[in-house]
């Protein structure tokens, strides 16, 4: 009863199981057997010849794998090849001449075998493509390297062997602090996947950077056995985005206004010196157009050679000079923007104005004291005897009176054009000492205080109360001022108002004072202020001799100040004189 249950339970397995048995007389037909072979079960093969089933005879042998016709299924077929199905058979020859064939059906085990090898070459195509683009290693657990594709040696400079066995840190730069380590071992430790850029040193000893992604590779148990990191050299994307951040950032420090423009005539940056330069802040400026900003900028943008300077308005309406230059930005050949960098030149061209303005007043000065000499013994002649003749001594017609009384107006009038040439030309050997220049301003102002009055002009000051004090001397302070004043009230014949002011100012690193004097008549033509301090340059026609504003420039650059004049035509005059402290002086002890 029990061989029974064993041998049905058997048959049982056999027909579940990928085998069968089948039992074939001499001749080769099909006399018993039990299971399943080609999708039929052996019972429906009795009586059937071997080489009708299998499609071919056979073999002596004891073992033999053939391919024998696939089942038909009941869908119609697609036109190709009928598929096969792989057999294993093995023979044992009975007694009675009869052969017992095993057969088993390795279609599931040649699919896996290909599969098997599909994914084999897959996975070899992924690695080779993978190997062509990314730097690839495989660490253990401890972090020891086990593998090294030809990328990693080629980058790093190490040789295979040289490599294997070895952890990361052959190849530290020390560019990264330790914590940033800990971080990544701590990530990948818990399982996780770490991604980041890191920076590392070759063997020859230059530095390069990968982008960074390690893959922690679990055992059946989920612990981690292996890392897999894969990189990509980002070396030439963190030179190009250092030397961007390095042009930035001398962009940003730039004493410079560097303005970008795009081809359609747009400003797109606006760095702080152009925000300082100008008195724009980059977000009033950026998005509009160049020449709503830059009139002068009207018109397609060109590339020139060299510098061109150009007078701009700030955003307050104060005027200066630049000196700028443009210049184009291409891709592929293709201008795409346009920079400008301005250097503010104002200073500098107001010095090299002084400068030549000082060597004309030299050379005008020269000629100016040979010809007062020159002149001032034939005049003083002319004005004695025309006096002479005018003291009574001798009958005079009116009319000769007259005439005598010109000659000798006019040799006055000669006679102070050579003392002021005198005054222009003679150098300063009056002794100067530390003085408060508000004293001289107030004696001077004491001076034109009743003319003012008289002509309606009334005066303001807004003065330093802390005493200044100036190396200088106080009778041409005085002198300076006086000029000043009474021209101001001459430039207001209809009233006005005349404001005194001063204040604290430093000049190049230089401690002073700055005063100004400023009226409100009409102004002086923009085109005549260059002239203002030239000698015999006057607006006051004969009333004036052209003399006084020169010999207030030679005095204030005589003591190192500086002398400016601002105008505006029907807005008023103003004339401001800037003076260096007075140097404090350590008396010694003997």
């Amino acid at each position: 009863m029990q061989s029974r249950e064993v041998q049905e339970a058997l048959l049982g397995l056999v027909d579940e199981a990928f085998l069968c048995w089948v039992v074939s007389d001499p001749r080769g037909r099909v006399v018993a057997g039990a299971g399943r072979l080609l999708g039929r079960p052996v019972q429906e093969l009795i009586g059937s010849n071997w080489s009708e089933v299998l499609g071919q005879p056979l073999g002596p042998g004891c073992s033999e794998r053939v391919c024998a016709p696939g089942p038909q299924r009941p869908e119609p077929q697609r036109p190709g090849p009928q598929r096969e199905v792989p057999l294993r058979l093995h023979h044992r020859q009975l007694a009675d001449g009869r052969r017992l064939t095993l057969v088993v059906d390795q279609s599931e085990l040649q699919a896996a075998e290909d599969y098997a090898r599909e994914t084999a070459r897959r996975l070899g195509v992924q690695k080779d493509a993978l190997d062509e683009h990314a730097i690839v290693a495989i660490t253990d657990r401890r972090g020891r390297i086990t593998y090294a594709n030809d990328k990693f040696c080629e980058i790093s400079g190490f040789a295979r062997a040289e490599l294997l066995g070895q952890d990361h840190r052959i190849l530290n730069s020390g560019h990264h602090p330790r914590d940033f380590f800990r971080r990544l071992w701590s990530t990948i430790g818990s399982g996780e996947v770490w991604r980041g850029e890191i920076c590392n040193r070759a063997k020859q000893g230059h530095l390069y950077w990968v982008d960074t992604t390690i893959v922690p590779i679990k055992d059946a148990a989920g612990r981690v056995e292996e890392y897999v990191a894969i990189r990509a050299d980002i070396t030439e994307r963190k030179d190009h985005e250092a030397s961007l951040g390095l042009l930035a950032s001398l962009v940003e420090a730039s004493e410079d206004a560097i303005v970008r423009e795009s081809a359609g005539g747009l400003i797109t940056s606006w760095n702080p010196a152009a925000e300082r330069i100008y008195g724009y802040r980059a977000g009033e400026v950026i998005g509009r157009p160049i020449d709503e900003v830059f009139p002068d900028a009207a018109g397609p943008t060109v590339d020139r050679e060299g510098a061109l300077e150009v007078a701009r308005a700030t955003r307050a309406g104060g005027q200066l000079v630049v000196s700028e230059t443009i210049a184009p930005v291409l891709n592929d050949g293709e201008v795409v923007a346009w920079v400008r960098i301005s250097r503010d030149v104002t200073q500098r061209k107001q010095l090299e104005e002084r400068l030549a303005q000082a060597a004309k007043l030299a050379a005008l000065g020269e000629l100016a004291g040979n010809v007062a000499h020159e002149i001032n013994n034939p005049i003083g002649i002319v004005s004695g005897k025309a006096r002479l003749l005018l003291s009574g001594r001798h009958e005079l017609s009116p009319k000769v009176r007259g005439e005598l009384e010109k000659v000798v107006a006019q040799c006055d009038r000669v006679g102070r054009l050579t003392h002021g040439l005198l005054d222009y030309c003679r150098p300063s050997i009056n002794p100067r000492e530390p003085l408060d220049p508000h004293g001289p301003l107030g004696k001077a102002l004491a001076l034109v205080r009743s003319k003012a009055q008289r002509r309606g002009v009334s005066v303001e000051q807004r003065l330093l109360e802390e005493p200044v004090s100036v190396e200088a001397n106080g009778n041409e302070l005085e002198q300076v001022f006086l000029n000043l004043f009474l021209n101001a009230i001459d430039a207001m014949p209809q009233g006005g108002a005349l404001a005194i002011s001063s204040r604290r100012a430093a000049r190049e690193e230089r401690a002073g004072i700055e005063l100004e004097v400023r009226d409100t008549g009409d102004g002086i033509p923009r085109e005549l202020l260059r002239r203002v301090f030239e000698p015999f340059f006057t607006t006051k026609g004969v009333k004036g001799t052209g003399l006084g504003l020169a010999i207030c420039y030679g005095l204030i650059t005589n003591h190192g100040g500086e002398i400016e004049v601002e105008s505006e035509p029907e807005r008023g005059t103003a004339f401001r004189i800037w003076l260096p402290a007075a140097v404090e002086r350590s008396s010694a002890k003997g």
